[in-house]
């Protein structure tokens, strides 16, 4: 996580979302979510989770107002030229050696690439998060859902990627509050320019509230490295070698989204500490 604190929202709505920093690793999230009843109803009436997050509205500043109003003109008319309706199912997916996040939408029956942003700033090197304060960036499948976004981040705009998943928890692997977010400068997050988180989130937010949109939120995959299969090959050595190797197949499959996979856990992997 980056290092400033955020900056909390007005105290008269509970359209709230804060991510408080402490200097040097040390963070304390706290989220006051819209929608409370609608949430708990959710999840005891309404199958889950999943059921619940329908029923969450997106949480709004006057910056990220602000932000859609100017983009979504420009934006709506460059997805229409390429073939893509507003509100599109988005994808991303992210290579931390090549400094690379990539914006796929949904076109007919599969994604097409829609952007490749540069990530401007990012710690760590090769290899999954192992744990809080270690400066790394995450590798896997992770998501961003409608209460994954923050309008009033500090680093202009914001998207919890949701380390960590099921299998970083499985291994062990602890720390939190990985975003997505802008002004360049970041201790284990995907730090975008300004001008390019305002598009992704802009796209990822018009994805997220419409009407058809997946409950389970946007996908965001993050590899090491492209990787292709003499690529991958190369690092045979590498300790995380086998986990990637379980990542291969995702890499391979953009046009579904990674072939729909939400997790690279089975009966087995997740207690395969790769």
């Amino acid at each position: 996580m980056s290092l400033p604190s955020e900056r909390r929202a007005p105290k008269s709505t509970l359209k709230l979302t804060t991510e408080v920093s402490v200097h040097r690793g040390k963070r304390l999230g706290i989220w006051v979510v819209s929608g409370v009843i609608g949430y708990v109803l959710g999840c005891v009436f309404g199958g889950g989770e999943a059921a619940a997050e329908e029923k969450l509205a997106v949480v709004t500043s006057d910056r990220s107002r602000r932000v859609v109003a100017t983009q979504t003109p420009r934006l709506a008319a460059e997805l229409k030229a390429g073939g893509w309706a507003w509100g599109a199912p988005a994808y991303i997916r992210a290579f931390k050696r090549e400094r690379a996040l990539e914006l796929w939408l949904k076109r007919g029956d599969r994604f097409e690439i829609f952007r490749e942003y540069p990530i401007c700033a990012m710690s760590g090197g090769l290899g999954p998060k192992q744990k809080q304060g270690d400066q790394q960036v995450p590798e896997g499948l992770y998501a961003v859902t409608r209460r994954s976004l923050n309008p009033y981040s500090v680093f202009h705009l914001s998207m919890n990627i949701g380390y960590p998943n099921a299998q970083d928890r499985q291994l062990g692997r602890t720390g939190g509050d990985i975003m997505i977010h802008g002004n360049c400068v970041s201790l284990g997050c995907l730090a975008m320019t300004d001008p390019g988180i305002e598009e992704i989130y802009t796209l990822v937010q018009a994805a997220l509230t419409a009407d058809a949109a997946d409950p389970r939120g946007v996908p965001v995959h993050i590899f090491p490295f492209r990787m292709e299969r003499l690529e991958l090959w190369r690092h045979w050595r590498w300790p995380h070698f086998e986990f990637w190797r379980k990542l291969k197949p995702v890499y391979d499959s953009p046009h579904t989204a990674g072939g729909g996979a939400a997790s690279l856990c089975n009966a087995s992997s997740c207690r395969d500490k790769t």
